[in-house]
């Protein structure tokens, strides 16, 4: 679900472990209509130069990302040598917007986890539990009141299924196979099930564990969780709507 924001001119850029997610936003009530490319940096200068060329001015870019610093380096480097000299890169902080964290060391935690945070809770009186299910599995539980009660990190569904490729003898297979919980009858399907069922069991353990929670959900594989049973709202663009929230109420 595309959500709206205040009145701003920026280019929002997420940096994930696997792809970039980007949207430019224009204007009062602009939607977030998210464009994804993959880890390159050129691809992606050519992707957003293009698409600001008709701009009267150059925006302002606001970048999360949870790349490492020789990548951030290279990306804002490209990035400036394109004329985009205005450059935001967000950090995960101690409090920010009425959401506080519970880590001791706020810069450990990923930025895409803190902005997913901001986004569900911004506006919100209810508390809530954000399920990102990208590379790893993460669930944070946030009370009404913005407080970080903590969270879990778990495997994505590929780094099981590799896990068991790299670390096993016998667990081998090729097939492509869709999500399900349903008990294999090969060992693909075996893997494929424990897997899909190792993510929905850790989902529902803390959702039933919080029953008063509002439950929201991205991330690549966060749609296959919900058609597998997990209850909860599909918001797939909540790193970007938390980036824009933080553009727009900047100083």
């Amino acid at each position: 679900m595309a959500t709206s924001v205040m009145a701003i001119e920026a280019l929002l850029i997420d940096v994930g472990n696997t792809a970039i997610k980007w949207c430019l936003i224009q204007g009062k009530n602009a939607a977030i209509e998210a464009r994804r490319c993959s880890r390159d940096p050129d691809e992606l200068v050519a992707a957003v130069t293009d698409a600001v060329s008709a701009l009267s001015s150059t925006p302002t870019i606001w970048l999360a990302s949870v790349a490492d610093e020789h990548f951030d380096g290279g990306l804002v480097k490209a990035l400036r040598s394109a004329g985009f000299q205005a450059i935001h890169s967000v950090v995960t902080e101690s409090e920010e917007l009425g959401l506080h964290n519970s880590y001791s060391e706020p810069q450990r935690m990923g930025v895409d986890r803190w902005l997913a945070m901001i986004a569900a809770k911004y506006g919100c009186s209810e508390p809530c539990i954000v399920i990102d299910a990208g590379t790893a599995l993460t669930i944070d539980v946030v009370t009404a009141d913005g407080q970080h009660s903590g969270g879990y990190i778990v495997p994505g569904i590929e780094l099981m299924q590799g896990a068991l490729l790299r670390d096993t003898q016998r667990v081998r297979f090729s097939e492509q196979l869709d999500p399900t919980t349903v008990p294999g009858d090969s060992t693909a399907a075996c893997v494929v099930a424990g897997a899909w069922a190792s993510l929905l069991g850790a989902a529902t353990l803390v959702t039933q564990r919080y029953p008063k929670h509002r439950v929201v959900v991205t991330g690549g594989a966060g749609k296959h969780l919900l058609s597998l049973g997990l209850d909860g709202e599909w918001r797939p663009d909540l790193v970007l709507e938390g980036l824009a929230i933080k553009a727009a109420n900047a100083p």
